[in-house]
């Protein structure tokens, strides 16, 4: 097989909302593009594990889309002669998360191919939100003995009835003395059966026969391992929630119908998400704390991938100084106040508890945070306005 040359650089930091013009379509789109364009190569750079749905993390088995021709990141050069007759035909590369497509994307275009497309959000896109995802449907193809549910789609379980819901995460992670705040944050589906993973093949019979099951926790690593082992033992109907319990920060309040019904929620701050605001409230219509260290407020932090830039008019108050500073603003104590980081770790979730703590009743946390903004302007249609909210992180 001959080998061509590519030429690999590093990936450019983006500093505004990718579309067509620059090589990337959204997700939603790509059902109409591939209709449209005849010879259209659909190329899937995810690992060959990933493609199958073999994946040692099963967060990353996920499906893959009907017709894709499945050529890994590292070896994009070996399979180079097969890629040569789409050099001036259309192609539309896709991943996980819209990472290793946008390198590959890079390569291909540097290497002489004219009509290459990266695939906005990523595969994980379309289970993070299926209904606004519709379309895309019909295309994906798994090799999967359970079924996976967005937020949304859970909730639409749990209405059903006759469900149980299996939290297979560690002890340590929900026991009273050593639950993150992070964790609370995530609410809790009432009646939720908690059976570790490690101690589930021993008390199978504990899971009421005949219920469909919804397997929960943390980040979606650890549920499928879970959901397989319940199939392999003859229960039917198994379910998983994609990116776990962390769907739920992630999900805008609308898009939860069970909230306050099968889920609750009792912390004394509100979790919004981007879909939650707009740009004018989030300028000029609460104070936006960034509780991150000084470091990486000021991108200087190390490692460089902590370094997500920052919101120019966001006050800049780390986590350990917000009892000595915050009370020298003379807020009011139904000011409004949104709590931001890096992203939507245990950190910032702790602060807006202090906040609360110290009187304030209109507080609230991004649950996106920095960098969950700027991928958010890059994937998401109608998110390139949030791209005058952010600001690069320092050269």
């Amino acid at each position: 097989m001959m080998c061509g040359l590519l030429v690999i650089g590093p990936a450019c930091a983006q500093a505004g909302p990718d579309n067509e013009d620059v090589g990337s379509v959204y997700l939603n789109d790509l059902p109409a593009l591939l209709g449209k364009s005849k010879g259209a190569l659909l190329l899937d750079v995810r690992s060959v594990a990933e493609f199958n749905d073999r994946a040692s993390d099963g967060a990353l088995n996920m499906g893959h889309l009907h017709g894709a021709m499945n050529v890994p990141i590292d070896s994009v050069e070996v399979w180079f002669d097969e890629l040569m007759p789409y050099k001036k035909k259309a192609i539309y590369i896709y991943c996980s998360h819209s990472q290793r497509s946008r390198r590959v994307r890079d390569q291909l275009a540097d290497s002489g191919f004219t009509d290459v497309h990266n695939v906005n959000e990523g595969l994980s896109g379309y289970w993070q939100d299926r209904a606004g995802h519709a379309d895309l449907g019909p295309l994906i193809e798994q090799d999967l003995s359970y079924d996976l549910v967005d937020a949304r789609g859970a909730c639409d379980l749990l209405g059903m009835g006759n469900v149980t819901v299996l939290d297979v995460r560690p002890d340590p992670l929900l026991a009273p003395g050593t639950i993150t705040e992070r964790t609370r944050a995530m609410g809790r589906f009432v009646g939720t059966l908690h059976i570790p993973l490690t101690e589930l093949r021993g008390r199978l019979d504990e899971i009421p026969v005949g219920n469909a099951i919804l397997v929960v926790d943390d980040h979606g690593s650890v549920a499928p391992k879970a959901a397989q082992l319940l199939v392999d033992a003859g229960r039917g109907a198994v379910h998983v929630l994609f990116d776990g319990m962390s769907a739920l920060l992630n999900t805008s309040s609308e898009k939860l119908p069970c909230a306050g019904a099968s889920w609750t929620y009792d912390r004394p701050y509100r979790n919004l998400t981007l879909a939650d605001l707009d740009t004018a409230r989030f300028r000029n219509g609460m104070l936006i704390v960034d509780v991150r260290p000084e470091d990486e407020f000021a991108g200087t932090a190390d490692p460089a991938w902590q370094n997500v830039g920052k919101v120019p008019f966001a006050l800049h108050v780390p986590i350990e100084d917000i009892k000595r500073t915050i009370p020298a603003l003379e807020l009011f104590p139904h000011d409004p106040i949104l709590v931001i980081g890096r992203s939507n770790d245990d950190m910032v979730y702790r602060a807006a508890k202090t906040l609360c703590e110290m009187g304030f009743t209109q507080v609230s946390v991004l649950a996106e945070g920095i960098a969950g903004m700027r991928w958010a302007v890059h994937n998401r249609a109608g998110m390139g306005k949030w791209a005058e909210c952010l600001e690069d992180p320092a050269k």
